[in-house]
């Protein structure tokens, strides 16, 4: 009849398509936009970038620790193989000492034969400018502060520069092969400044003073401290200890 309603030709023929009991596809538009659950694979990209931090730190943590367990290895294998610190690192050439002794022995001989003075050396090329004192009478030479270091390329005596060569060249050698060459020559020449110290407070009035005997006693401490500290890696600690005893006697 013209007053009754009238259904929509689209919607009605798609639910005549569709049985009673079964949901109307044309009337979801709510179901298409629901957003769906999310499942495992939704987070996974998190869960991978936060695992990979943690792998990265703990990769980094574990590097560390086989890098100190590495370098404790290697400072203390003397305790485990008997292979001796001094074997683990490379030897330095003897440049320093050679330097020291032949200077002063070159020193000494030229000048004892051409002036015939025991009393020869770097003193026997500057003549009163060289040898540790404070003062002559009543002239003062505490600031002329050479003399701290000057002192040791002069000797008074045959036996003096014989001692002082024997053991600087059985002190000093090992040393420097270990240590090497600027190390050495600091802490003897320390001990060069430590014997005019010594001097100046002792025996202040004194002519004056001469030879490297002080810097070969360094070379003497030097040991000393290297066997304290590196007694386990020291490869013949027992021999040393004896050789020091008879030097230091």
């Amino acid at each position: 009849s013209p007053c009754a309603p009238r259904t929509p030709t689209g919607l009605g023929q798609t639910s005549q398509g569709l049985g009673a009991d079964e949901p109307s596809r044309a009337l979801t538009p709510v179901e298409e936009n629901e957003e769906l659950p999310e499942g495992p694979k939704d987070r996974r990209p998190s869960q991978v970038s936060h695992f990979s931090l943690s792998e990265m730190i703990v990769s980094a943590g574990d590097a560390a620790a086989e890098a100190i367990e590495e370098t404790h290895e290697y400072f203390m294998n003397a305790q485990v193989s008997m292979v001796a610190e001094e074997d683990l690192v490379t030897q330095h050439w003897p440049f320093f000492v050679t330097f020291q002794g032949l200077a002063c022995i070159a020193l000494w001989l030229t000048y004892v034969i051409t002036e015939g003075k025991s009393l020869a050396g770097l003193e026997s090329v500057f003549p009163g400018q060289t040898l540790f004192l404070l003062h002559v009478d009543c002239a003062d030479h505490r600031l002329e502060l050479w003399r701290w270091l000057t002192y040791q390329f002069t000797h008074s005596s045959p036996t003096h520069i014989i001692m002082n060569i024997v053991l600087l060249f059985l002190s000093a050698l090992p040393l420097e092969g270990f240590h090497g060459h600027w190390r050495t020559a600091a802490i003897f020449n320390l001990g060069v400044l430590g014997g005019a110290m010594w001097q100046g407070v002792i025996k202040a009035h004194s002519v004056g003073l001469a030879g490297m005997s002080a810097g070969c006693y360094s070379m003497l401490a030097m040991h000393c401290g290297d066997l304290i500290i590196n007694w386990r890696q020291s490869k013949f600690r027992h021999m040393k200890v004896l050789l020091l005893n008879i030097l230091i006697a």
